[in-house]
């Protein structure tokens, strides 16, 4: 499992299983290793993407809505004009959608990465993360850098698809307004969530695979 919040789940689920490891996410090894070439890796980002060496790379990357598939959508006020000028002035926005969605941005406004081949380098080479009920904000806690949740239809997507459990309290910075993350962004607020371990374990979870589990299994 990933960390300590899934493996109370699972202890819940699977009631006869009695060895459940904490070890993480097999495809977050490569992650983790990547991660010290995060220089080489932006510089790469910067390049390839034209982006602007003098301000901070923002990822912002919104969860699948099947209820709205337009990520810019009118309700959605990160991609108003005014809101992403004042981001735009200190960050190079780039926007990753839900790859069920990924052909549903009508901003032109920022730069579409949503067919980018590799999301780790994006995770990688940004400064910054903004997403919202994402799963991607496990994955990135393991960079130790900031993480901020823009859920502007946060009562909508509660009532519609239910939340594992409340974003607001669990130790992201989470915002409603579009003024609020505009103000948290500009003046950087938030470090890294201090709930790393909470979600997510790394700890060399393929040999566990492969030496608890599939060597063990062999046997029979």
């Amino acid at each position: 499992c990933s960390g300590e919040y899934d493996k109370k789940i699972f202890s819940k689920i699977f009631e006869n299983t009695d060895n459940i490891q904490n070890v993480g996410l097999p495809r977050n090894e490569s992650l983790d290793h990547d991660a010290s070439n995060s220089y080489s890796i932006k510089k790469n980002l910067l390049e390839e993407l034209n982006l602007d060496p003098s301000k901070e790379i923002l990822l912002y990357a919104p969860t699948f809505r099947e209820y709205d598939l337009n990520i810019s959508t009118e309700s959605n006020r990160f991609f108003e004009r005014d809101s992403l000028a004042k981001i735009q002035k200190k960050y190079n926005v780039l926007v990753r959608g839900h790859y069920f969605a990924s052909d549903n941005m009508t901003s032109n406004s920022v730069v579409d990465v949503s067919a980018y081949s590799n999301l780790n380098d994006l995770m990688i080479g940004s400064d910054v993360l903004v997403s919202d009920y994402s799963s991607i904000i496990f994955d990135y806690l393991l960079l130790e850098k900031p993480i901020f949740l823009y859920m502007y239809d946060y009562s909508k997507y509660k009532d519609y698809r239910g939340l594992y459990f409340d974003p607001k309290n669990s130790g992201f910075n989470c915002s409603i307004e579009i003024s609020e993350l505009v103000n948290e962004l500009l003046q950087k607020n938030s470090k890294s969530p201090k709930v790393v371990d909470k979600y997510n374990t790394l700890s060399s979870p393929i040999s566990v695979i492969k030496d608890k589990v599939v060597s063990e299994n062999a046997k029979f």
